[in-house]
């Protein structure tokens, strides 16, 4: 069974994440970029294999991300050639096709889909999700399709906000290892806006740059895993 839900791909529980990506070796916007921050070991595997031209529309690429030892993994999946391109439905059609055949030889035991090729791809919604119930609803694993919700709030958002409550921003640059400019934006937007859910929604805040985001990320990381000391390290 499907089940098609609203919510933030990144809580879910599932073994396998699937990436919506372009054949170019380009993770610039939307979700792309949240894997690219969160698991930069495969953005740069992707990198490569998209710059011998391995990955064309069709073609799957399942990666396990360096330093993650919970067996996730993440899949990629092509819904355009160039990253510039809307994504096109056919694409969709054709990467679906390639997935119900070979996950189970891949290994993977239970997938969440964001709604392929809507968000940055331009593709309407109702339309993909019948493809999707179409493609996926005979897979023998669970199948999860994720459309994103803003107000969802994700754990390495709670642990990231924890961790930095009630710090004074030299203790939070030194920490995250960023300049004194981008400590006061992230602590005023901790502050100052309790819409915010998601460290990738820290991107959209003035003075907190695309060289600072890795670093926020890592930090949150930190959190979730076991503690070495005070504040992650």
């Amino acid at each position: 069974m499907v089940d098609f839900r609203r919510g933030n791909l990144f809580t879910s529980k599932c073994q396998t994440l699937v990436n919506t990506v372009n054949c170019e070796g380009v993770m610039g916007a939307g979700i792309a970029l949240e894997f690219r921050y969160r698991y930069p070991s495969t953005y740069e595997r992707y990198r490569r294999i998209c710059a011998d031209r391995q990955l064309t529309i069709g073609k799957l690429w399942l990666d396990s991300p360096a330093g993650v030892d919970d067996g996730r993994k993440v899949l990629c999946f092509p819904t355009k050639d160039r990253w510039k391109q809307p994504s096109r439905i056919e694409y969709l059609e054709r990467g679906l096709e390639k997935f119900q055949a070979t996950y189970r030889q891949r290994g993977i035991m239970s997938v969440a889909f964001p709604l392929l090729g809507t968000e940055k791809g331009g593709l309407e919604p109702g339309l993909v999700r019948g493809l999707m119930e179409e493609h996926l609803r005979d897979c023998e694993i669970p199948v999860d399709v994720v459309e994103f919700d803003p107000t969802c709030e994700d754990e390495l958002f709670v642990a990231f906000k924890a961790a930095i409550d009630g710090k004074d921003a030299h203790v939070v640059r030194e920490c995250l290892q960023i300049g004194p400019a981008a400590a006061k934006a992230v602590l005023g937007a901790i502050e100052t806006q309790p819409d915010l859910r998601t460290v990738m929604g820290l991107a959209r805040i003035s003075g907190i740059g695309h060289s600072t985001m890795p670093k926020l990320f890592r930090f949150a990381q930190r959190q979730t895993e076991p503690r070495q000391g005070d504040l992650g390290f």
